[in-house]
């Protein structure tokens, strides 16, 4: 008996039916083989943009950690520069005035290696390393220069340099001090530890990339990892720089001259002339998806072969029939395997709104019972299920969507469009990076030692209440809080007692506001106070009770008070509101008054513009 006689007598009817029915089983294997190869061709893309979406969120998230560390260590300094300026123009040029100043200005912030106050011709008038300086000349250093010649009484940032006192890479930026007739009668300059930057770049830098400070002219000021040799090398006319042009931040994707492509993330330095960039290799950040879309395509190939297989013993007449719908059912279940070893949640939606197809993962992912998606259901019943609109399951809110989950797990969604009105949709839990991009903006806006918000954490507020100011009309203060004599109580006792009584002033602050009030470090000793919808006598009521709680600490010398002994604070408060002109003028109103009352005696609060509190003392 002949091979159609078999399929006749196990099918019946005429041989050229039977021959039509094989022909059939053999099209529809090719087609299903070729379908298979394109759904998985279809995820491979997929997979290959969440990949490089997910790399470039990163690297954006690393650069921007980096850029506002380093705003705050430049804020700092820059600070320091302008509080020795200042104390230059109230007293004497010498450096039995300067040095104790310099030394501890330079104790206080771990970015600053040394200050110097220079003369008109390049000598050092006072540094901080050693009294009395070294006889050494700066003026062919290009930031004293550069210092020299600017008229705007700006801040120069130079070239990173060995320290010709202590001979460690340092990072300059000076600022030049003019008298009253508006002539340069000294340069104040600060040298910022290249260590220090080093080691923020460190603590950043992912695996197999590299993080870089640029000038906005286009000279590298330093490289992580270490390449001494890049710095002061101009890179205006690179391709990288000349992207870097488009805006403030962004994520770029760039390719050399020998193919190799990279992603690279910048950040301009908000107020200062300079922009940090992250780079990867694209192929470092594909490295995990080319094996799996090897597995994927291999087992598609391999799914279709055993499809084309069993159709063509079908075709052949073997003992078994297999029709066409066996051959489908197989490929439906070696398919959903397949996608059950996926990472990702997937889900099929046809142009009805209905589940198609759904791998296992999707159901564990959302937390949904397995009748939610199988094949027919419907798609609003899934997404009412999992907290979601049925619109994000559909593409109306856009390609790339992320969702918190009633749970807490943030997941992201990343929906396709296929032909015949088809979506695809796949589902990732994204709650790891989104935990790190939380500790990323706590790290950039809260004082490691304190616990506190920093100063960018505050002017980020002051700037909401003052858009809040404009339009309810309501008024706002802001006050500088010093603690008294902090080098006295350092020296006397160290740092970590320093470090404890710092704390402690801080949880008392914490306490003495309202709550919507804000304290922030923003110095050594220093702190920010910010009281929206607050009047200048309310405001003035709430400090004066801070500084009776601060005056009330009963800080412990050593772990137990009975063994050590304690040691009491005081804080000096300047009092000012916050107007149109903005924070940095409400701020340097606060500093003002707060001047007077260390003057006055310390310990009191004095609000800018008010009655001399020397007068009445």
């Amino acid at each position: 008996m002949s091979a159609i006689d078999v399929l006749s007598a196990r099918i019946g009817g005429p041989p050229g039916t039977q021959r039509r029915l094989a022909r059939a089983g053999m099209a529809a294997a090719v087609l299903v083989t070729a379908g298979l190869v394109a759904i998985a061709l279809a995820f491979i893309l997929i997979g290959r943009h969440a990949a490089v979406s997910r790399a470039e969120t990163e690297i954006a998230a690393r650069t921007d950690l980096v850029a506002g560390q380093f705003v705050r260590a430049l804020a700092e300094a820059d600070r320091s520069l302008r509080y020795i300026e200042l104390l230059a123009t109230r007293g004497a040029l010498t450096d039995e005035a300067m040095h104790p100043v310099l030394k501890r200005t330079t104790a206080e912030l771990s970015q600053i290696d040394g200050i110097v106050v220079i003369d008109r011709r390049g000598g050092v008038i006072s540094g901080s390393a050693t009294s009395p300086p070294p006889p050494v000349n700066l003026a062919d250093r290009t930031y004293f220069k550069a210092a020299l010649a600017d008229r705007s009484g700006g801040l120069h940032i130079g070239v990173p340099l060995r320290n010709r006192i202590t001979a460690n890479w340092i990072l300059p930026m000076a600022r030049a001090l003019r008298g009253a007739d508006g002539q340069v009668v000294a340069v104040v300059g600060a040298s910022l530890s290249i260590d220090y930057f080093r080691e923020v770049l460190g603590a950043t830098l992912p695996a197999g990339g590299r993080i870089q400070l640029l000038r906005d002219d286009g000279i590298v000021m330093l490289r992580e990892p270490a390449e001494d040799d890049a710095i002061g090398r101009d890179v205006a006319g690179r391709p990288l720089f000349r992207a870097t042009a488009e805006g403030d931040r962004g994520v770029v994707r760039l390719t050399d001259d020998a193919g190799i492509e990279r992603l690279v993330a910048f950040r301009r330095l908000a107020g200062y002339p300079l922009l940090i960039t992250t780079g990867v290799l694209t192929d470092t950040v594909l490295r995990d998806w080319r094996l799996t879309s090897a597995v994927m395509l291999g087992t598609a190939l391999a799914l279709g072969s055993l499809i084309v297989f069993l159709a063509w013993l079908l075709l052949r007449g073997a003992d078994r029939l297999i029709d066409q719908d066996t051959v489908l059912t197989e490929a439906t279940r070696l398919l959903n395997a397949t996608l059950a070893h996926m990472g990702q949640g997937v889900v099929v939606v046809d142009g009805g709104d209905r589940v198609v197809l759904a791998n296992r993962r999707l159901p564990a992912l959302l937390g949904l019972p397995d009748r939610l998606v199988q094949p027919g259901a419907p798609l609003d019943g899934l997404a009412a299920a999992a907290g979601l609109e049925p619109e994000v399951f559909a593409g109306a809110a856009g390609p790339e969507v992320e969702r918190r989950l009633d749970d807490g797990r943030w997941i992201a969604l990343q929906i396709d469009a296929m032909p015949g009105g088809r979506l695809v949709t796949l589902v990732d839990d994204i709650s790891g990076r989104k935990a790190i991009e939380a500790e990323l903006r706590q790290l950039v806006t809260s004082d490691p030692l304190t616990r506190l918000p920093n100063r960018r954490a505050f002017f980020e507020r002051a700037a909401k209440v003052q858009a809040a100011m404009a339009a309810s009309g309501s008024p706002a203060a802001v006050a500088l809080v010093d603690v008294d004599h902090f080098k006295r109580l350092n020296d006397a006792h160290g740092h970590l007692v320093g470090d404890r009584a710092l704390c402690a002033v801080a949880d008392c602050m914490r306490l003495s506001v309202y709550d919507g009030d804000m304290v922030a470090r923003i110095g050594g000793e220093e702190f920010a106070v910010l009281m929206p919808a607050c009047p200048l006598a309310e405001a003035e009521c709430t400090l004066e009770r801070l500084r009776a709680r601060v005056e009330d600490l009963a800080v412990p010398v050593g772990d137990d008070s009975a063994d050590g002994g304690i040691i009491r604070c005081t804080v000096s408060i300047g009092l000012a509101m916050l107007g149109p002109a903005g924070a940095d003028m409400a701020l340097a109103a606060a500093d003002r008054a707060l001047y007077r009352a260390k003057s006055a005696g310390r310990n009191r609060v004095v609000v800018d513009g008010g009655p001399d509190p020397a007068a009445s003392a």
